[in-house]
This record gives C-alpha cells, structure tokens and sequence, in this order.
C-alpha cells in the first residue's frame, strides 16, 4: 500500500531542499550512525533514508547495496506521518501494507523495520534513521532510545550541513562585493585625484606665478584652497589603502631584522629636532610580513608626532614577544585621548576633530587601517590614555608556526636598548 503524502507535504519538500543533501556523496559521519545503529539494534541492515517527492534516496546505507527506492514502496514514507513516533514492523508478512511489498518479497527482504523520523526545528520530517532484518523481531526499549538518540544526530549533522551551505554562500557573496568595492574605490579614486592634481598644479602656478599681485585676502584664499585639496587628497588614498588592505598572504612572510625595520621606517619619517624616538627592543628579528608591520608602525608613529603638543615630544617603541604573540607598545607624551573617545578612533572615518602641528584635521582613516591589518595579522589593538597624560598604543601580532631545521633559527632574544632620534 502506497503512503498517503504528509499535509505539510510542500514545505516539507521545500524544506528538504534547502539542505542540499539529496544526491550528495558518502559521508563518514552518516556511515558512522548507520553503523551504530545496526549494531546497537543487532540488525543487519540501517539506513538514513531521505524523503524526496517520488522517491526515497539514502544518505547512508549499512549492510545493503541499494542507494534508492520509489517512494510509493518505501517503508519511511509511513514513518514520516507520525513524525514523532518509532514506526516500527514486527513482521511485514503479517502486514497488509507491506506483505506484498516488493522489498519484502525480493531484495533485501525486509521483515522487520523500526524507524525515526529525521525532525528538523520546524517540525518537517525529512527522512527516517531505520533499521531492519529478514526475520521478525521486536526491539527494547532502551535500543528505540538509543535510536531516537542518534536519530537526533543525524538532524544536527544536516543542520549543520545548511549553515555551512549558507556560510559559503554569504562568504562569495562577500568576496565578490569585495572585488566590486575594490574597482569601485579605484574607479574613483582616478577620477577624482586627476582633478585634485590639476587644482594642486593650478594653485602653486598662482601663488608663484601671481602671489605678488594679490593682496593677505588673496593668497590665503589660495593657501586655504592648496589645504583643501591636500587633505582630499590624503583622504583619497587613505580609503584607497583601506580597500587594499583586506587580504594577508603567508607565502609572503619572511624574517625580519628588526635593526633593519628600523631604518626603514626613520628614513622614511621626518622627524622634527625637537621630537626624540627610542626603540627599546627584546629580540632580534621577527618572522612576519614586512610591508603590513611597517604600515602599522608607521602610521602610530606619524600621528604621536603630528598631535605632540609638547615643546619637547617623546616617543617609546617597546617590541617584546611571548610563547604566541609578538607584543608592541607605542607610547608618547602627547596630549592623550579621553577614555571615552578608545573605541571611536579605530572607527572607519571617525575623528575626534582635533588639529595637528599644521592645524589640519585627520582622515578618520589611519587608525582604522591600523586595526585591520592587526586583525589580519591574528591580533588585537587598545589605547591606554587620558587627556594631557600621553597614549600608548599596545596591539598584538599572532606568531607563525613553521617548520624549522636544525639550523633555522627565527627569532633570537636580545636586552640590548636601540636609541634613535
């Protein structure tokens, strides 16, 4: 006897496909239930049957070799209509719906079932864990729990297949808006820097070319436009350098000498007579990307002197190391930053409105490319400060773990303080 179809029979199938399980290849985690089951139960055969609309396609299959059957024989599609109940056969040549059915008359001979709907939160039942035999037989009630039980898992292991389904989903969708936000941001910034180059060139022109001629009200209209279109500029490449940095690549990692670093990030910052830098550095080289750490340190640097409002600026850099992290602190004597203001300077486009030597405003941008790149880099960044007292910056990078040869070696401890001004 065919089985009637479920009321919810729609959704059911709707639900069922959303899974996107039917016609997918063995899984040891389903192989290990039937497994179980059979043995648990003393039956020779077990299955994790799926309901499909004309047919039933089994995810797992233990002691037969059949993968699927129509679904107007199958023993699960009864199973499915009391969901919440074991459907169980003790002998299907005793039952008018089963006894001239072709799995029980042929292969593989069913005479005993028990099965469990498969019941996902939204109360569908999509399939069935069963067992059978070729004899009659009657199970215990500790082995219908024990069923049910691994029943239970089997839904778990499909949920989890879905959210892994929709997490690979919202990840390329993620990618690609990526790309698109990438060709965006460089789509713009061409067309907006080619404008901002020409009014640069056009206002230094003026000022050489007629400064003499123009009176205070004048020049500083162009001097304010020259500012104006600097900062834009700054901003431009700092959301540029902001969409870049959204990828870290190990195949690039090296060691890095830090004596080495540290050149390469003084030459490349000016630094005022009346400002003084200190390395204070516990180890000699770390395995690491160069161009994101100099990024980083670069930019803390750049912003302790650009806000010092001291006569005389300070700034410590301590670089240390424990069993997992490489650990930096960046410490100045600046004017500080209110302890409510910690979490909004790391914030995309947030600033605090406050002027630098050159009585310009920041990007809102530095910061936050700042805690992007640490983040990629496997660790975390926080500011200790209060106003007037000075900051320090102390953020984080995850150590590598790599295989090393007798002769490797990565990093090497040293006590030795760098100073440089």
């Amino acid at each position: 006897m065919k089985a009637e179809d479920p009321c919810n029979e729609d959704d059911r199938l709707i639900s069922l496909k959303e899974y996107g399980i039917l016609d997918s290849l063995p899984e040891k985690e389903y192989d290990d239930i039937t497994y179980l089951a059979s043995q648990i139960c003393n039956t020779p055969m077990s299955l994790v049957s799926l309901i499909d609309k004309d047919r039933q396609w089994f995810k797992s299959h233990f002691g037969i070799t059949t993968t699927e059957t129509p679904r107007e024989i199958a023993f699960c599609a009864h199973a499915i209509l009391e969901p919440y109940q074991p459907f169980i056969i003790p002998d299907s040549n005793n039952d008018n719906r089963f006894k001239d059915n072709p799995l029980v008359i042929g292969y593989p001979h069913i005479t005993f079932y028990a099965g469990v709907s498969l019941v996902n939160a939204d109360g569908q039942a999509l399939g069935v864990l069963c067992v059978m035999d070729d004899h009659p037989r009657q199970l215990t009630k500790e082995q219908i729990v024990a069923l049910k039980i691994l029943g239970e898992q089997v839904v778990r292991l499909m949920d989890l297949r879905k959210k892994n389904i929709k997490l690979s989903e919202t990840t390329n969708e993620l990618k690609s808006i990526n790309l698109e936000l990438k060709t965006f941001a460089n789509v713009v910034a061409h067309d907006v820097k080619t404008p901002l180059n020409n009014i640069l060139s056009i206002t230094s022109l003026l000022k050489a070319e007629y400064g003499e001629q123009l009176d205070n009200t004048g020049n500083e209209l162009i001097e304010y436009l020259n500012e104006s279109a600097l900062n834009l500029s700054d901003l431009v490449n700092g959301i540029l350098d902001y969409s870049r940095n959204t990828s870290v690549s190990h195949e690039n990692y090296e060691t890095i000498d830090l004596s080495e670093l540290i050149k390469q990030i003084t030459v490349a910052i000016p630094v005022p007579d009346s400002f003084t830098i200190r390395w204070k550095i516990d180890i000699e080289s770390i395995y690491g990307l160069r161009v994101p750490l100099i990024q980083i340190l670069m930019n803390l640097i750049t912003n302790a002197i650009k806000y010092n409002d001291k006569e005389k600026g300070e700034l410590v850099i301590e670089i240390s190391e424990n069993a997992e992290f490489f650990k930096f602190r960046v410490c100045d004597n600046g004017p500080g930053i209110a302890s409510e203001h910690h979490e909004t300077i790391f914030k995309m486009l947030k600033t605090l409105g406050v002027l630098d030597r050159n009585k310009q405003k920041g990007t809102g941008i530095g910061l936050a490319t700042v805690k992007r790149l640490i983040e990629k880099l496997g660790g975390e960044i926080h500011v200790v400060s209060e106003n007037g007292s000075g900051a320090t910056f102390e953020f984080t990078i995850k150590k590598v773990v790599i295989s090393l040869s007798q002769n490797d070696t990565i990093a090497a401890s040293n006590n030795n303080n760098i100073s440089i001004k």
